[in-house]
């Protein structure tokens, strides 16, 4: 689920930076670059690791900025296929459940995806699970366990203008799909013993 992930790139330090830690100053700025984005087909970036090389640091000129090669590690996210993980209900639509881990809510578990029979309550907006004369209901901020049936990556268009981005539904960097079509998988109040 989390792995340390190693990146090359050229960081800028700026000159009113200088007279400051040049160490901190690069984990800031690979910070700010970096963490709580999504690196395509790697994950989301939750940290900065460590620094496995500092290179040369030339200034070119014209803007009196210092730019570090670096070689560095991040702690990313992206869970692997068949993995069980437990998320907060958060969306129940016709076309499936949408699950939160509290720091990525890209998950979608299709209704294709659900334990059979399974049924879509349109008053309620809800979905159920007929469990032979019970009706389980996958009621909303519930504990959902599911497994991780896929990670997408969808490429992201930067070259539209951000009032169109904001106004048309595009696809998130990235996804998980899951499933609670087994056993022990789906609300955890289900499978509790008293």
């Amino acid at each position: 689920m989390f792995f340390l992930v190693t990146l090359d790139d050229l960081v800028t330090v700026e000159p009113g930076d200088l007279g400051k830690s040049h160490v901190d100053r690069l984990i800031a700025a690979i910070q700010t670059r970096y963490v709580d984005r999504i690196i395509p087909d790697v994950g989301l970036v939750i940290a900065f690791y460590d620094f496995l090389r500092m290179g040369d640091a030339p200034i070119f000129p014209g803007n009196g900025s210092v730019h570090f090669n670096c070689r560095f590690r991040l702690v990313a996210f992206r869970p692997f296929k068949g993995e069980i993980l437990t998320g907060r209900l958060v969306r129940s639509a016709p076309e499936g459940l949408t699950v939160s881990l509290g720091f990525f809510e890209d998950i979608r578990i299709p209704c294709t995806l659900l334990r059979e029979p399974s049924e879509y309550d349109d008053v309620d907006k809800v979905w159920f699970w007929r469990y032979g004369e019970h009706s389980l209901y996958l009621d909303l901020l519930q504990n959902i366990r599911f497994k991780v049936e896929e990670v997408q990556f969808h490429k992201q268009d930067g070259g539209q203008h951000p009032v169109a981005l904001s106004t048309s539904r595009r696809l998130p960097p990235m996804t998980i799909i899951g499933s609670i079509n087994s056993d022990g998988l789906g609300l955890e109040s289900w499978w509790q013993t008293e």
